[in-house]
């Protein structure tokens, strides 16, 4: 994960010998360091159940339980590179509030300044990646952020817990930017006189369809995958299959209109395929909540 210098620089092995977790005091590192068997399981410490941000959770568990190290500046053993395929899903930011706030929790209850300081300066970093998770459920960002402030309340640390509040501040003003730059593609296109094919008969290509109208375009109609539709029209225009618009209409330009990421990738292949120009939104543009307030 990308990280700032400020927190990569933290887990500099700067001499070797003991160490105490406040002194090293971040949760970055976690590649290099050996525990014994024995003393994971007496401290029954183990994994969250998350599929991203699991190892930081996993290593303030541990460290704070030992309390203390053995450093070795030395390099003695290398990671396994291209391990993992980095997905950036949703999920994955909705899974770093959850470790964030078992961390702080961990933080908390070792009076470790440090450690919170980190936390806070990733919740920070991650601003524009959070934002993305915010267009899809505004309610679970806010709901992690207010439970992660009251544990930091809670505790003796001399940090303001306010700057947790502060944080839902930057995601919103973050993903009302993304917002306001994809209706401008949108307008742009509807400006253009191209005839709007909506890629995708769902949900978000019913709000697409209806947010090209609030702008003062229409579409042509919508677009599905496979040889057979399910439904002959929506909201009064027709659903046909994508090979059938490519008969029906001689210069369409699609809108691809899928909340599932995959799906939608695998939709712009096939139309990047027969060169056809396009345009792809998601999450951030049909899932957000305050898309009606841009």
């Amino acid at each position: 994960k990308s990280l700032p210098s400020s927190i990569l620089s933290a887990t500099l092995l700067k001499r070797n010998g003991l160490l105490t977790y406040e002194e090293y005091g971040t949760c970055y590192g976690y590649t290099r360091f050996l525990y014994k068997t024995a003393f994971l399981r007496s401290n029954k410490i183990g994994f969250p159940e998350i599929e991203c941000w699991e190892d930081p959770v996993f290593m303030t568990r541990a460290f704070s339980a030992a309390k203390v190290f053995w450093a070795d500046t030395s390099f003695v053993y290398a990671y396994r590179f291209g391990l993992h395929k980095k997905e950036n899903r949703v999920q994955d930011f909705f899974d770093l509030l959850i470790a964030a706030n078992e961390m702080m929790s961990v933080a908390a209850e070792n009076d470790n300044k440090k450690l919170a300081e980190v936390i806070i300066e990733i919740l920070e970093d991650k601003k524009s990646s959070i934002a993305r998770a915010y267009s899809v459920d505004a309610k679970q960002i806010k709901k992690g952020l207010s439970s992660i402030q009251k544990v930091l309340k809670s505790a003796d640390l001399g940090i303001d817990s306010d700057c947790i509040q502060a944080l839902n501040e930057v995601y919103y003003d973050e993903i009302v930017s993304r917002l306001k730059a994809e209706i401008q593609k949108l307008k742009t296109i509807i400006e253009s006189g191209l005839d709007i094919v909506v890629y995708g008969a769902g949900p978000f290509g019913e709000r697409l369809e209806s947010l090209v109208r609030r702008e003062g375009g229409m579409v042509k109609g919508f677009a599905v995958t496979g040889d057979e539709v399910d439904i002959s029209e929506k909201q009064g225009l027709p659903v046909l299959p994508y090979k059938k618009w490519k008969e029906k209409v001689a210069n369409p330009f699609f809108v691809i209109a899928v909340k599932n990421e995959s799906s939608r990738e695998m939709i712009e292949g096939i139309v990047r395929a027969d060169d056809y120009p396009f345009l792809s939104v998601g999450t951030e543009l049909l899932g957000s909540e305050i898309e009606d307030a841009v």
